[in-house]
């Protein structure tokens, strides 16, 4: 019984002795400091660990989502729920960009990238979409998450425009065929303070998009489906955002 609990003891010491290396290589590897606080919570559920680290992980409810070697997780945000996930993240050049998770195919979203800080997505599934934006302090904000369409954002130097589908309806032609009518509603985004506004009117195309592009910076041009534009004088609609 003796030599039994000798055996015990010194597997145990041994045990515990090389528990205790692979936690002094993790501090070793990693490090912390007055920039680097290990384990850190996002959006209530989600952890990264460790902070601003290249090859870091993002965890759910402590549990390990996934990692990459060449990027570095710096934040997290769902599209609809938990299924679907974008994840800010900074390449091994320091560049800045957006990343998506799901947990099958189906709902993995699609990103379409707009410019620096801007990026379009969609869940395969159910054709959600969503904008978001990269901000200044290196955080994803979700842009106008109350509408299931966003899309089209066509930024300038001071604003950014993107329009959403309200309502799809058919008709009939002068020739008795059925035509699919499209409507959607125009927003402005002001870039220095995210705050955006409604244009107070909708316009109709034959098709589900519509192609927008700045004239000016006090100009918006809409190109339909039949080869048609529209000009919009924004200042006559959004006085105080000039």
């Amino acid at each position: 019984m003796k030599t039994f609990f000798r055996i015990f003891f010194l597997c145990l010491v041994f045990s515990l002795g090389w528990l205790g290396n692979i936690s002094i290589w993790a501090v070793d590897e990693f490090g912390f400091d007055a920039t680097h606080r290990g384990l850190i919570t996002v959006k209530e559920k989600y952890q990264i660990f460790p902070e601003r680290r290249m090859g870091n992980g993002l965890y759910r409810n402590q549990k390990l989502l996934f990692s990459s070697p060449d990027q570095m997780i710096l934040d997290v945000a769902e599209i609809q729920n938990q299924n679907s996930l974008v994840y800010l993240y900074e390449g091994v050049e320091g560049n800045l960009e957006i990343g998506a998770y799901g947990t099958e195919e189906s709902v993995t979203p699609s990103l379409q990238r707009v410019d620096d800080e801007f990026y379009e997505v969609m869940v395969p599934r159910n054709q959600l979409r969503r904008i978001f934006r990269i901000t200044e302090k290196q955080q994803l904000v979700k842009i106008f998450d109350h509408v299931r369409s966003a899309r089209g954002v066509t930024p300038s130097h001071k604003l950014v425009a993107f329009y959403h589908i309200t309502d799809v309806k058919e008709q009939a032609t002068d020739t008795g065929d059925k035509q699919t009518i499209y409507t959607f509603r125009l927003h402005i985004l002001n870039r220095s303070n995210s705050l955006v506004k409604s244009l107070p009117f909708t316009v109709n195309n034959t098709i589900a998009r519509i192609q927008l592009s700045w004239l000016n910076e006090r100009t918006l041009q809409v190109r339909y489906s039949d080869g048609t534009t529209q000009n919009i004088e924004l200042p006559q609609y959004l006085p105080n955002f000039f």
